[in-house]
């Protein structure tokens, strides 16, 4: 018995039966696969990073320029004439300059400096004229307003008080209110004899010149003691070397002793 023929006969050793496609199937194109367009969006990706780079760099350059301009100047500052000033007045006057390390003292070392502009300036280290960078520490030594200066407390014998009143008729007020002064900043400040001279005219004081010379030809001071005094606050609060002390005692713009009386004060400093 023979099977009924198929309309459609199997290919036989590669050849296709009348009625197939004579058509192979064809291979994606490698552009199209999925291996390919993930390594070109990622090579894009690098691309696009790389560009925007310079402009990250760019920016971070101008940050630091930015920064670097808002910064502090580093250039030194001239240290003003604080002495005479109440402490709030010489605190603003420092601050301006861009002082912020400020540091007040009792003179006479008892009390705690808490308003300062219940205080008055008396010294200052380092001296007025002195250049230094405004993160530099500067003490000012100040005199509370309520107390009596020591040179008013000093007591005497009435006879010479009497004579001092007789011969204080003769001589104008202003001059013995210098002199007063003068004697003040020479027993508590221990003042050279030019820097006396030198507040009494300044803006601070005010005195006449001639008030001025009569209050220095007529105080009584000790201006060896008062150089030493000096030389220990600097040795003690600065940490000095001697020669720069002795520079300090003479300069113009620091303490304004003479050669001498400052060749005095460094020979005793180990006193």
């Amino acid at each position: 018995m023979s099977l009924p023929s198929s309309p459609q006969e199997m290919p036989v050793d590669g050849a296709f039966a009348p009625g197939m496609s004579s058509e192979l199937p064809t291979a994606k194109p490698f552009y199209k696969k999925w291996w390919f367009i993930a390594l070109a969006v990622f090579l894009g990706l690098a691309v696009i990073g790389g560009l925007s780079q310079p402009n990250a760099s760019q920016s971070t350059t101008a940050s630091a320029t930015s920064s670097s301009s808002a910064s502090p100047s580093a250039d030194p500052i001239e240290l003003p004439d604080l002495v005479g000033m109440r402490g709030d007045q010489a605190e603003a006057s420092l601050q301006g300059l861009g002082v912020t390390r400020i540091s007040f003292k009792d003179e006479a070392g008892k009390k705690a400096v808490i308003k300062v502009s219940n205080w008055t300036v008396t010294s200052q280290t380092p001296a007025a004229g002195t250049k230094l960078p405004a993160d530099a520490t500067i003490t000012l030594f100040v005199h509370h307003d309520t107390e009596t200066p020591a040179a008013a407390q000093q007591t005497s014998t009435p006879e010479a008080a009497a004579s001092n009143a007789s011969s204080d008729k003769d001589v104008p007020r202003e001059h013995r209110k210098a002199l007063k002064t003068a004697e003040t900043y020479a027993t508590q400040l221990h003042m050279s004899k030019r820097g006396i001279y030198d507040q009494l005219v300044s803006q601070a004081e005010n005195f006449s010149p001639d008030a001025a010379q009569y209050a220095i030809d007529n105080v009584q001071a000790d201006w060896n003691a008062n150089a030493l005094a000096k030389a220990k606050e600097y040795e003690r609060l600065m940490n000095m070397s001697d020669e720069a002390i002795r520079n300090q005692l003479t300069s113009e713009y620091g303490e304004q002793f003479t050669a001498e009386e400052a060749d005095y004060a460094v020979s005793h400093l180990g006193d």
